[in-house]
């Protein structure tokens, strides 16, 4: 039966990191699908020849596609060759010929599918942005055939939070589990654990639930004194905005028109929130999603060196210890290499040694806090023990 023991834990071990897993991802996946449904609407004023005509409500979306096809028309219709050569710079690109470097330069590349579905086109390409027709500046033109593709990639966000749960529950747990382990009874080691796991995927929870509201109250404070200052100062907000635009050697003739334009624009505090203070708004669900995933992640990382001690008698404890070491030296090395990987890359020599390294640290890690909790609890028995002795001479 005890040769069964390891097939048994690592069966179980699967099972409740997929299903766990599925469920979180499932979860996420629904929550994602909510906020993009409860869009926060937009508003853009509507000119012809320099008067007002209304106000158009757009969709986030909408707003993102429409500023996206704006750029593209300044970039293809202005030219700074000062600003291509160092965005050139920039990107590090080696490639094309001195003509291709000439060519009108796009934000967007050629081949992107964003620029290829929508192209709002301005009156001789120089008039005032906000005195495109509503029908054409408005609405996008799409190609025939065409496909708004929904992107797939999990929020680096939400992968953080995953590894800071996970990072603490193989950690500490295990630690707990270890040097419970030294009192050589299962149930002390099972109860204890159990207890440590539920405290402190709770607390690792609340914890992250309150970071995230923090997040959303200093974003929203920040954007509250940002629209006090676009009333209360326009002089100092329009500086604002020419300094937002100096690093990029763009004309100053293009400058002023951008600054003008902006500072009527009732986008303006949103546009200061991104390029001045480069904060993005936090999502609604941040904080849930946030408290959830470590949450999950603690309670998934510290239930791996509980499982052997379900599958042995209650005095032996010790045995389970060992296949405990034993599981959390993988876990542990994999998780490093795979953290590592995660932001490295996964192929090539290079990055393989990396991870590899990644992996030993945090096996190092956990073995010296495990190692560290079992001294602990054994020093305090030899400390109780010989209290015992001189008490009863």
């Amino acid at each position: 039966m005890q040769s069964l023991i390891p097939l048994i834990i690592l069966l179980v071990a699967v099972i409740v990191f997929s299903v766990i897993g599925y469920i979180a991802y499932s979860i996420a996946q629904e929550v994602g699908k909510n906020t993009r449904s409860k869009m926060e609407k937009k508003h853009v004023m509507l000119t012809r020849d320099g008067v007002k005509v209304g106000v158009k409500e757009l969709s986030e979306e909408d707003y993102v596609d429409r500023s996206q096809s704006i750029l593209v028309n300044i970039w293809n219709h202005t030219s700074f060759p000062a600003y291509k050569s160092r965005l050139w710079n920039m990107t590090g690109s080696t490639a094309g010929t001195e003509t291709e470097r000439r060519k009108p330069y796009s934000p967007v590349s050629e081949s992107s599918d964003l620029e290829k579905e929508y192209h709002y086109p301005l009156r001789n390409g120089s008039e005032d942005l906000e005195s495109a027709s509503g029908s054409e500046a408005n609405k996008p033109i799409r190609r025939e055939g065409s496909e708004k593709k929904e992107s797939k990639i999990i929020d680096g966000r939400t992968v953080s939070d995953a590894i800071i749960g996970l990072s603490d529950g193989l950690t500490v747990p295990f630690a707990l589990t270890a040097g419970l382990s030294a009192l050589g009874d299962t149930k002390v080691v099972v109860f204890g654990g159990l207890a440590e796991l539920i405290a402190g995927a709770i607390s690792m929870g609340l914890g992250g639930y309150l970071g995230a509201k923090s997040e959303e109250e200093s974003y929203r404070a920040t954007l509250k004194e940002t629209r006090n200052q676009v009333v209360a100062d326009p002089s100092a907000t329009t500086e604002t905005i020419s300094e937002i635009f100096a690093p990029y050697d763009l004309p100053s003739e293009l400058v002023s028109q951008l600054t003008d334009h902006l500072s009527t624009s009732p986008m303006l505090p949103s546009f200061l929130m991104n390029f001045h203070h480069t904060l993005p708004e936090p999502s609604g669900s941040r904080a849930l999603i946030c408290a959830l995933t470590i949450a999950l992640g603690y309670f998934i990382g510290g239930f791996v060196p509980l499982l052997p001690y379900f599958f042995v008698g209650p005095h032996d404890a010790f045995i389970a210890l060992r296949w405990s070491i034993a599981t959390m030296a993988i876990a542990l090395f994999l998780f490093g290499y795979g953290k590592t990987c995660f932001v490295s890359g996964w192929k090539g020599g290079q990055n393989i040694r990396r991870g590899f390294v990644g992996g030993m640290q945090m096996v190092l890690v956990g073995g010296v806090a495990a190692g560290s909790a079992m001294g602990l609890v054994k020093g305090f028995q030899l400390l109780a023990s010989s209290g015992e002795g001189h008490g009863e001479q």
